[in-house]
């Protein structure tokens, strides 16, 4: 039987590079005897869910950072702080308007608040992964649900997509609903002018620090809108119910760290971070089979690695969990995911110039072993149809929260067409469900789950390692 920690350690000790989350990139940050800094709500060292001391400091200066006067800690990751923040602007049986490509813990708080949920569908637009939530889409369902209490969004998306998060809280706000932004992978933002800015008009922020700053895993923060539609104090009373009672130092200590950091050198770092990201973009410009999918407005730390169509390997079809294994094998570089036709590299400022050189000349060699199927080479699927589904709006039978309430059994997922689902399933990462419990299977979905786990992709949900599913 393996030891974790002496496996962790092993690892450690190799030359396979990060370029997925945490954002440190597992460089040293200074000495840290995690051991003798792991204490409790001793005498001095103030407490997270009562600040009136050294953390409120924390805090306060947290804020600063982000424009904001006041920040909240996570140490339970941004699943808390969505928890936190859906509960703080709804009531048990309200309506919210989320979202689709809403992380799973959105769709989590929904089911434990009770609440009716209405759909948006980011258009994709030609892209392999969801667009910008488009103002006129809200205002539209704010218009068709006039009873909507709060709208959440993703802002970026996993890939780095950005959207017009102050236009759309001007939406929300004429009719009277907060707006809460997950944007888990935008702690960077506003630290250089060429990064995407922090919104100003949003109600609540959740950010996770860990995904793009050197912060420890589980680290994030809640930024609140002093004159906006939440008060303080429900937020709060949320939080010191979604987060631990025991919160730990160490992580507290990783942020302070990281803070103190950004006050310093920051300015310094996203510089000559923004230079080697532009010089990286550039020297794979000329890629045959591959693309680096960039746009504008688009968050430029995020690497999206699009295997272009008619693109094969050793004979098979390019998808992106090909192009993350051969990284891993090849170079030994671990990306963060691989969906059906690209794969995500994740960047922070901790990467440098030979970092990015690493993954270049990885991408290159990739490149060169890549070729067009002949006439009579591989049949090809349509990953970017396939892709597409992920978006596509399915048919809601009833409420999540009803349907796990409901009587369920496990049938076999190609034996699972017209039932509807008691499960959440999605692809991990993201996270962002395909399914979720109260809507009907129909066999598209059933075809889009089944070439997912024959291409490699984790999908989370099934039962029987991956050959059932669970219904009403």
């Amino acid at each position: 039987m393996e030891d974790l920690y002496k496996k962790l350690m092993a690892y450690g000790e190799t030359d396979a590079y990060p370029f997925h989350m945490p954002g440190h990139k597992r460089k040293n940050m200074g000495d840290m005897n995690p051991y003798q800094i792991d204490i409790t709500e001793i005498d001095g060292f103030d407490n997270m869910n009562d600040p009136n001391e050294i953390l409120r400091d924390l805090m306060e200066r947290l804020g600063k950072l982000y424009g904001r006067q006041y920040a909240y800690l996570l140490v339970n990751g941004s699943t808390a702080g969505n928890l936190s923040s859906v509960f703080a602007t709804t009531s048990q049986g309200d309506s919210v308007l989320v979202a689709r490509d809403s992380h799973k813990s959105v769709y989590n708080a929904t089911f434990l608040r009770q609440l009716h949920v209405d759909y948006l569908y980011p258009n994709m637009e030609g892209r392999p992964y969801a667009g910008p939530v488009r103002p006129e889409d809200v205002e539209a369902a704010l218009c068709r649900n006039p009873e909507i209490k709060a709208v959440v969004i993703t802002s970026p998306s996993y890939e780095g997509i950005v959207s017009p998060v102050d236009e759309i809280a001007r939406v929300c706000h004429r009719y009277h609903a907060a707006l809460i932004v997950d944007a888990a992978h935008g702690a960077h933002f506003g630290m250089h002018p060429e990064l995407p800015g922090v919104p100003e008009e949003a109600d609540l922020i959740v950010m996770s620090l860990h995904k793009t700053l050197p912060s420890f895993t589980s680290t994030g923060v809640v930024l609140w809108k002093e004159d906006g539609l939440v008060k303080r104090e429900q937020l709060e009373e949320y939080l010191h119910i979604f987060q631990t009672s025991s919160p730990s130092y160490i992580l507290m200590a990783g942020i302070s760290r990281c803070v103190s950091f950004l006050e310093t050198e920051g300015r310094e770092y996203f510089q000559k971070y923004v230079d080697n990201m532009k010089g990286f973009y550039n020297a794979c410009g000329n890629l045959k089979h591959l693309e680096l999918l960039q746009e504008k407005g688009q968050d430029l730390s995020k690497v999206v690695i699009y295997a272009k169509p008619e693109s094969t390997l050793d004979g098979q079809q390019l998808t992106g969990e090909m192009i993350m294994e051969f990284l891993r094998k090849e170079h030994h570089l671990e990306l963060e995911m691989a969906q059906f036709n690209y794969a995500l590299a994740m960047t922070s400022i901790m990467d440098e110039a030979e970092d990015l050189k690493r993954l270049e000349l990885a991408l290159k060699d990739l490149d060169t072993r890549c070729q067009e199927m002949s006439t009579e080479g591989v049949s090809l699927k349509d990953l970017d149809a396939l892709v597409s589904h992920i978006m596509k709006p399915k048919e809601k039978v009833m409420e999540i929260y009803e349907a796990r309430a409901l009587p369920s059994e496990e049938v076999a997922l190609h034996d699972a067409e017209n039932r509807v689902s008691a499960a959440m399933i999605s692809l991990y990462p993201p996270g962002i469900p395909v399914v979720v419990p109260g809507e009907r299977i129909d066999r598209e979905t059933i075809s889009y789950l089944e070439d997912a786990m024959k291409i490699g992709l984790t999908v989370n949900g099934l039962g029987n390692h991956g050959k059932n599913l669970k219904v009403c």
